[in-house]
């Protein structure tokens, strides 16, 4: 089964599947996002992103950033 029919039958992207095998394989079929991708996402976040907002600015940023979540959760029915 290629990406696609994984998506197009089953509803689920490839990387979700990924994401769901991992925990499966894990030990107790656990894993904490510092065993997973934490660290590197932040990191990445921190040198692509935080670091070219100034202290003023911060603010703005982060109320943009809600009220596009929020949109998000209500058009998805979260």
């Amino acid at each position: 089964m290629d990406s696609r029919e994984l998506e197009s039958v089953r509803g689920l992207p490839l990387t979700w599947f990924d994401a769901l095998a991992q925990l499966r394989m894990a030990p107790a079929q656990r894993l904490t996002m510092g065993q997973q991708a934490l660290p590197i996402h932040l990191e990445h976040v921190k040198r692509h992103f935080a670091a070219y907002i100034e202290d003023g600015e911060a603010a703005a940023i982060e109320s943009a950033l809600v009220r596009m979540a929020n949109a998000v959760r209500r058009e998805s029915g979260l």
